[in-house]
């Protein structure tokens, strides 16, 4: 009988020069952004331009490393079409499960839709919490 075992890794001493080149974008219940995986579609956590984050309730929904053929993100009227993905990682988050899924072999094409979509989240996200920002201060006039 065979023992499920953990393998450990060092840490890099240059672990300090490693620096996030995308930083996530969080995505809300005002700034939708949703992936049809498989014919089912998902809400999107967190989303990179290297990738994105979901929330589920299930841990068995993907196996780390499985590969995702025709995905299609979408994002107001922008959807980025044919997109392979990878499993990355799955870890606990609350009451839920946070799969990270990367994106492999994305063309010219794809990549500038990805801009382009990052761009549009990140101006409505930043309006939002200026709004949210100034509602607050009123309050406290």
């Amino acid at each position: 009988m065979r023992q499920p075992t953990i393998e450990f890794s060092a840490v890099p001493d240059d672990m300090e020069q490693q620096l996030r080149q995308f930083f996530r974008v969080p995505v809300n219940e005002e700034h939708v952004v949703s992936i049809l995986i498989s014919d089912i579609g998902y809400r999107v956590s967190e989303i990179n331009q290297t990738g994105i984050g979901l929330l589920l309730e299930n841990n068995q929904t993907f196996e780390v490393g499985e590969r995702l053929d025709s995905c299609r993100l979408h994002f107001d009227n922008i959807s980025l079409i044919d997109l392979t993905g990878k499993i990355v990682h799955c870890s606990p988050c609350e009451d839920l499960w946070k799969f990270g899924i990367q994106w492999i072999g994305m063309n010219d094409s794809q990549k500038q839709q990805m801009e382009d979509l990052l761009s549009r989240l990140k101006k409505r996200v930043m309006a939002s919490l200026q709004l949210s920002v100034s509602e607050q201060a009123g309050r406290k006039k």
